[in-house]
């Protein structure tokens, strides 16, 4: 069986997840990522972070980790246009 290896902005992202089942929004996921790789955020940032949590997402899964990377829609935002999230592990 093929194991996936983890880009490194995945592997930054991976440690950025909480790891206690708590949840966090895609755009502090992205503030704390461009924080971490010490650029700032460009306009895009947020698409960029969760295109590459969706990758991390399916890569988790097709190498069977001990845990999931699970997303949904963040409903408490409200308003049209922006499509925020919020990740975990489960």
């Amino acid at each position: 069986m093929t194991k996936y290896s983890y880009s490194p902005a995945e592997d930054v992202l991976l440690k950025l997840l909480p790891s206690n089942g708590s949840t966090i929004g895609s755009a502090k996921l992205a503030e704390r990522y461009y924080s971490r790789i010490k650029k700032e955020m460009p306009f895009h940032g947020r698409i960029f972070v969760n295109t590459t949590m969706r990758s991390l997402s399916a890569k988790v899964k097709a190498n069977h980790e001990p845990f999931k990377i699970m997303r949904e829609r963040d409903e408490s935002s409200g308003g049209q246009g922006r499509r925020p999230y919020i990740y975990w592990r489960e």
